[in-house]
């Protein structure tokens, strides 16, 4: 099992593969420059599929409850009107109480495949 911290290593693949990331920064002032712009971006305003879209500063401090709340009336409004839409009423998606990376092991020790 992985000891890496999976909170980190997603941020460090979505800011590499942000359009505008510049690969290499030619002084350390530059670099200095997009982390003072992506950081508060990624924790604000970036809406990770790890975390149900929401974003990792709404995860942290516990307001995504209220955004979930939101998203599970609507869903559940729309079905109540056109349940023939639908094959199964939806399900909102949360974000997970326990993360990690490469987690192989299940409730009490059983490898999951």
């Amino acid at each position: 099992m992985s000891n890496d911290n999976p909170f980190s290593e997603s941020e460090f693949r979505t800011m590499k593969y942000r359009p505008n990331y510049p690969g290499t920064f030619a002084t350390i002032e530059q670099a200095r420059a997009y982390v003072e712009w992506y950081v508060p971006w990624y924790n604000q305003n970036h809406k990770h599929s790890g975390i149900a879209l929401f974003s990792p500063n709404e995860v942290h401090d516990g307001t995504w409850h209220h955004a979930w709340n939101r998203r599970d009336a609507t869903q559940q409004a729309y079905y109540d009107k056109h349940p023939e839409r639908f094959r199964r009423p939806p399900h909102t998606p949360a974000p997970a109480d326990i993360v990690g990376i490469n987690r192989l092991f299940g409730i009490k020790g059983v490898a999951r495949v």
